[in-house]
C-alpha cells in the first residue's frame, strides 16, 4: 500500500510512473517521489497491529508519547553460568590471590586487565539481557532513542517531519552467519539503525509506531 505524505491517502499503481519516479496523489493533488514512498510500503498501517505483550506505549514530552520495549532475552540462561564461572575463576586467581595474601603483583595485575575488561562487558551484556529496555520517544518534532538499563545506556536524538522515511530492512550485521534486520530511520541526511536481533514483529510494530507518530507532525 502506496500512501501520500502530504495528505497520508492511498495512491492507486495506475498514478504511478516508475521512470519518471511520480506518485500522484488524487486526494490532494501533491505529486511525489515514488522511491522514496517504496522505502515505506512495506510498512502495516500501526492501528490494524496488535500490540505485542512485551511492548507498552505512555505518554511523553507533554502531547508526545513513548513506546516501551522491555523482554528479558534467552541468552541470559546460558550467559549468567558462563559470567560467574568464567570471571569468577579469573577474578579470583589473579585479584583475589593478591588480596587475601596482603601483596599487590604489578605484572599480575597488568595481565589481569584485559579479564577485568571482559568481565565488564560480560557483566553488562547480562545486565541488560535481564533488565534492558529500548525506548523510542517522539513529540513536537523531537525523536529519541534509548536503549540500556535504568538511566544508563545509548542515546541518540532526532528531528522529524510527516515526511520522516522509517523502514525495516537487511543491516551489514550478521548472526549465524545471516544478515540480521534492523529499523532505518531516515530523517534529512542523517540516519539511525536500532533493533538489531530483535523479532521481526517487533521491528514492525515500532517502526510502524514512528511513522504514525511522525504522521501527525
Amino acid at each position: 500500500m502506496y500512501k501520500c505524505p502530504g495528505c497520508n491517502s492511498e495512491i492507486s499503481l495506475d498514478d504511478v510512473n516508475v521512470s519518471t519516479d511520480i506518485a500522484l496523489c488524487r486526494a490532494c493533488g501533491q505529486t511525489n517521489s515514488f522511491a522514496e514512498m517504496n522505502e515505506t510500503a512495506g510498512l502495516p498501517d500501526f492501528n490494524e497491529l496488535k500490540q505485542p505483550k512485551h511492548i507498552r506505549i505512555e505518554p511523553d514530552f507533554s502531547d508526545g508519547k513513548s513506546l516501551v520495549c522491555k523482554k528479558m532475552s534467552p541468552i541470559a540462561l546460558f550467559l549468567i553460568p558462563f559470567t560467574a564461572v568464567w570471571s569468577g575463576m579469573s577474578m579470583w586467581g589473579i585479584y583475589g590471590t593478591q588480596f587475601m595474601k596482603g601483596e599487590f603483583n604489578l605484572t599480575m595485575s597488568l595481565f589481569g586487565l584485559p579479564f577485568l575488561f571482559g568481565t565488564v562487558v560480560l557483566v553488562s551484556v547480562c545486565l541488560f539481557s535481564l533488565f534492558g529496555k529500548r525506548v523510542v520517544t517522539m513529540g513536537n518534532g523531537r525523536g529519541l532513542v534509548f536503549v540500556g538499563v535504568g538511566p544508563l545506556g545509548w542515546k541518540r536524538r532526532f528531528l522529524y517531519t510527516k515526511n520522516l522515511k522509517v523502514s525495516v530492512d537487511y543491516s551489514a550485521m550478521r548472526q549465524n552467519n545471516r544478515p540480521v534486520k534492523c529499523i532505518y530511520i531516515k530523517g534529512g541526511s542523517k540516519e539511525l539503525k536500532l533493533g538489531w536481533g530483535m523479532k521481526d514483529e517487533l521491528l514492525e510494530y515500532i517502526a510502524a509506531f514512528i511513522r504514525y507518530e511522525a504522521d501527525k507532525a
